[in-house]
């Protein structure tokens, strides 16, 4: 049973998501309508080819973010060509050109900006024929201080060829990007189907948006898509940004149902502490006190973390229970994407660029498919358990000698009593009619339709045994629960509890709630046994079956109490967050 602890830790896990995704939605949608940076360009045709800078030094200004800007002179040669450009990419830097004394193009924040950054960008300055043997002049202001000494490629010709070039290079990237966000939509349309025919498998919604979201985060990080939206650069960066903090939140809720109860709970709290840190940076934002790329580092280390938290629970868990060959897979795969992550990391604190690194976007695809199987092949293997459990527990409500006896008491009321008789008749059809349907019902069904059934049963057997008194004491009905929980309870109290002491004796029915809970108890005062040696007992196979019934449809519980020559009580309980 989930305590209340793990209920709330749940319920954050849920809550406070949902407000980062809020947020960012709202990040988003501001940075997006809004301009992000302002663009002055004297040049309205845009053209490119590569060059090498003849000088470049750096110089201290205090008006730049980090104090320093870098300045980089180019001498034109004599023959440039129509349709030509002056082009080169740079991250997270301010950019002004200059054509000989000219500012012909600049891009830096907008005022009242609540972003410090114009993201990674391609710029692109027209230079025609009568700009020969003229100076550019380079001015890149690094945002960041780790953006400081960057490595910048120049180039000089048609604009079309460089961008032409970095698709070659994205094409690994881009195909893989693809296919993750196919791949989430795909799992996402067919999750949303099985949700129709009431056949839905937790987990594989949030599995879906973590593809969806890997594809975004990637796709967007590529060097080739500033061209795409050329006057929205800082948009992608934020798009990437928010892509990756919510891929985290997404993943830790797709992996909470692999995981078992305990481990569930480690992932929650896991989910509530990423999704505020996001919001805490996402209000950094609002505030314009802090870029979201400020904290890259520190948003690194908790992904990072938290996979390995992750294969940590899943390794705990394997250990605590029977090994499969799917969960030695789907760690194997989670060691895969440690290793994936890790790569991708520290390669991009080396070369300091992030755009073509593909490991980890191949182990998170890895990943997806071998979760996405096993998510599937435990809901198989959940419906295949309770069909069984519906099919043995029907099986063994109807007992040949039961319906001997009970056809034995039609045919003696026939004689004596006809009316008795044909209401006996009814109940006991109305009895096997419940049993029956079981069969075709793979979901709960409210109390009312359980207690129904369970007066009919007790209907039946009064007939044969009159002194057994059975009391109903409901004061809770507007819940669910398994199909043929409380009948069978109630026939186990008869059977195993009053039928033997030497005169009858009394059932009592209750159903309440507590502040967590719907109960649901069945109190007799028969015979009693030992609770110790129950599960040892063949006769205690319906018990078991319930309980599990009970565990698998609704999270809850089974307990019994009993004291020999006194009496059982066996109690049902369901968190209300199921029921």
């Amino acid at each position: 049973m989930i305590s209340n602890k793990q209920r709330l830790i749940w319920k954050l896990s849920i809550a406070v998501p949902f407000t980062a995704v809020i947020m960012i939605a709202v990040l988003l949608f501001i940075v997006g309508i809004t301009d992000d940076y302002s663009v002055y360009d004297k040049r309205t045709d845009y053209k490119v080819s590569s060059v090498k800078p003849d000088e470049r030094k750096e110089i201290n200004k205090a008006d730049t973010p980090i104090g320093v800007a870098e300045e980089y002179t180019f001498r034109l040669n004599d023959s440039i060509r129509p349709d030509t450009f002056f082009s080169f990419y740079s991250s997270h830097h301010y950019v002004n050109v200059y054509l000989g004394k000219e500012l012909v193009y600049s891009k830096g924040p907008a005022d009242k900006s609540i972003i410090k950054t114009t993201g990674s960008s391609w710029t692109n300055v027209p230079v025609y024929e009568e700009d020969s043997e003229k100076t550019v002049t380079v001015e890149l202001i690094p945002v960041y201080d780790n953006y400081r000494n960057r490595t910048i490629d120049f180039y000089l010709g048609n604009k079309y060829d460089i961008f032409e070039e970095q698709m070659r290079k994205d094409i690994p990237q881009i195909i893989l990007c693809i296919i993750a966000v196919f791949v989430g939509v795909a799992i996402i349309v067919a999750e949303l189907m099985n949700r129709i025919k009431k056949n839905s498998v937790k987990g594989m919604i949030f599995l879906g948006v973590f593809s969806i979201l890997i594809g975004l985060f990637r796709i967007t990080d590529a060097r080739f898509a500033p061209f795409i939206i050329e006057s929205k650069s800082s948009f992608l960066f934020y798009i990437t940004m928010c892509a990756q903090l919510l891929c985290v939140i997404a993943f830790a809720k797709g992996v909470r149902p692999m995981l078992k109860s305990g481990s569930r709970m480690v992932m929650d709290i896991y989910c509530v502490f990423m999704s505020a840190v996001t919001i805490v940076q996402i209000i950094m934002q609002f505030a314009a006190y802090a870029d979201l790329r400020e904290y890259m580092f520190l948003n690194h280390v908790i992904i990072l973390f938290g996979i390995i938290m992750y294969v940590g629970c899943l390794i705990y868990d394997r250990i605590r229970n029977h090994e499969r060959v799917l969960s030695r897979l789907s760690t194997y795969t989670s060691i895969i994407l440690i290793i994936g992550v890790t790569a991708d990391i520290v390669v991009f604190y080396v070369t300091r660029t992030s755009s073509g690194l593909i490991f980890s976007l191949l182990a998170m695809l890895m990943y997806v498919f071998v979760a996405g199987l096993k998510l599937q092949t435990r809901q198989i293997d959940r419906e295949k358990q309770l069909t069984e459990g519906r099919i043995a527990l029907m099986m063994s409500q109807i007992k040949p000698h039961f319906i001997y006896n009970t056809l034995g008491s039609v045919e003696q009321l026939c004689e004596i009593d006809p009316e008795e008789a044909a209401f006996l008749v009814h109940n006991f059809a109305h009895y096997l009619r419940g049993n029956f349907s079981e069969l075709d019902n793979p979901k709960p069904i409210r109390l009312s339709k359980e207690i129904e059934h369970t007066r009919n049963y007790v209907s039946i057997e009064q007939v044969r045994f009159p002194d057994i008194m059975v009391i109903f004491n409901l004061k809770s009905e507007d819940f669910r629960l398994p199909a043929l929980t409380v009948q069978p309870l109630v026939e186990n109290a008869i059977k195993h509890g009053l039928m033997k002491r030497e005169k009858g004796g009394t059932v009592v029915i209750s159903s309440y709630e507590t502040a967590s809970e719907y109960c649901v108890s069945v109190e007799d005062d028969g015979a009693g046994f030992n609770v110790g040696s129950m599960f040892d007992n063949e006769k205690s196979i319906g018990l078991r079956n319930i309980g599990e019934r009970l565990r698998i449809m609704c999270e809850g519980k089974l307990s019994v109490d009993s004291v020999p020559g006194r009496g059982t009580k066996v109690v049902i309980s369901i968190p209300k967050a199921v029921g």
